[in-house]
């Protein structure tokens, strides 16, 4: 029976769940808001299954394989595709493949209450739900279960998630399966549901919500901002000046194995990682027009197969990795622990805490850094409108 002695040893990704054929391992949130698993002494029979295909401590020996990674800056030619993503829209072309093909599409989505959850799509008008990022780490419930059901059938399977997420899906499975996609994402660390759902009920009180953009262009794609839609009204605040965005810039937030992360690297096991091309001006700033670029890394015959097939939907530069990830250091290093990540728990732990002031003390940034942030964001609603005119001019001259 697997033992979490410690909370750096676990990422949560429920694989010793899903893989117990006694059912005798639940996961529960612990009282930081992460999930890790509880056992049910009496139902388990020491079968080890659990121990085995723990992606932490049973870790991929991954190889370089030729040519990859192959690495593109790229997005979707689609514009009002390219705005409802959090980058370039190419997750949405991925998926549209895998469907297209008689496939389902599976990732991370709001639940009814705006917690984040990973769920099955079957067809292309729910795909709009499993785009864009979600800061929180999702619960997986059943979904490695159903996810091999689908593969069994000889369904295609495209599977979008963190890497230690596909990392636990490929440890359940056991097996390698042709019919199976996996996109993983250059990801700095998992934020607690719980706080994200803390911080709705707090922060987010307007009334009814229709829908969340962690990354909403409005100001641009590098100046992206957090909105929440209500039936009456919206609340949009640029995210580095966000309180919960804060609390994830600076690793208060996060689970503790994402500071030692196993699943990082250069080489992995998912046929896609996907990020935002950071540093684009530097290597490809024709690729740059403040709607989102994103880059792609190719990790399988498989995933360059597909990517190749979608390239007149797309507009692209091949890219080398050290392009790819010096602006995108969290593709190789870990964040660094922060000392207020204790203090920030220990009085988010304690009675009659009051969560606002709680958050707003722990996500505070000096006055210099509000201003620089307010004085880039009125440029680009400046330049922006600009634009705006001069596009309007030209068009109707043209004519």
């Amino acid at each position: 029976m697997i033992e979490i002695s410690d909370k750096k040893k676990c990422c949560g990704c429920t694989a010793c769940a899903n893989i117990c054929p006694q059912k005798a391992i639940k996961m529960e949130y612990d009282s930081e808001g992460f999930m890790y698993p509880t056992f049910d002494i009496n139902k388990c029979t020491n079968c080890g299954m659990c121990d085995r295909i723990c992606p932490v401590i049973n870790k991929f020996n991954i190889k370089e394989k030729g040519n990859f990674p192959i690495v593109y800056a790229c997005y979707n030619i689609n514009n009002e595709i390219r705005k409802k993503s959090s980058s370039g829209g190419i997750f949405y072309l991925l998926a549209k493949e895998v469907l297209k093909n008689g496939g389902i599409v599976v990732g991370a989505s709001y639940d009814d209450d705006f917690s984040i959850c990973h769920r099955i799509i079957y067809n292309k008008d729910e795909l709009e739900k499993l785009m864009g990022s979600k800061y929180a780490q999702s619960e997986m419930r059943n979904i490695y279960r159903l996810v091999r059901e689908n593969l069994i059938k000889g369904k295609k399977v495209l599977f979008s998630g963190t890497s230690c997420q596909v990392a636990g899906l490929k440890k359940f499975l056991i097996k390698e399966y042709d019919n199976l996609l996996c996109v993983d994402l250059i990801c700095m660390g998992i934020p607690s549901n719980k706080i994200w759902k803390d911080y709705i009920c707090n922060f987010y009180n307007k009334g009814k919500i229709k829908s969340i953009n962690f990354k909403d262009k409005t100001y641009g794609w590098d100046c992206f901002s957090v909105k929440v839609l209500y039936e009456k009204g919206e609340d949009i605040q640029v995210g580095r000046l966000n309180n919960y965005m804060q609390l994830f810039f600076k690793g208060i937030n996060i689970r503790p194995i994402c500071f030692e992360c196993p699943f990082r690297g250069k080489n992995r096991i998912s046929d896609f990682t996907l990020s935002d091309c950071w540093g684009i001006n530097n290597f490809a700033k024709e690729l740059n027009d403040n709607l989102g670029t994103s880059s792609v890394m190719i990790h399988s015959e498989n995933g360059n197969k597909i990517f190749e097939s979608l390239k007149d939907e797309l507009k692209y530069k091949q890219i080398t990795f050290e392009e790819a990830t010096k602006n995108n250091i969290y593709a190789l290093k870990t964040v660094k622990p922060n000392d207020e990540r204790k203090k920030f728990f220990s009085e988010y732990k304690s009675n009659g805490t009051n969560f606002k002031r709680l958050i707003k003390k722990y996500a505070r940034v000096s006055i210099k850094y509000k201003i620089r942030i307010k004085i880039s964001q009125f440029k680009r609603i400046f330049l922006g409108g600009i634009n705006e005119n001069f596009n309007h001019w030209r068009n109707r001259n043209i004519k």
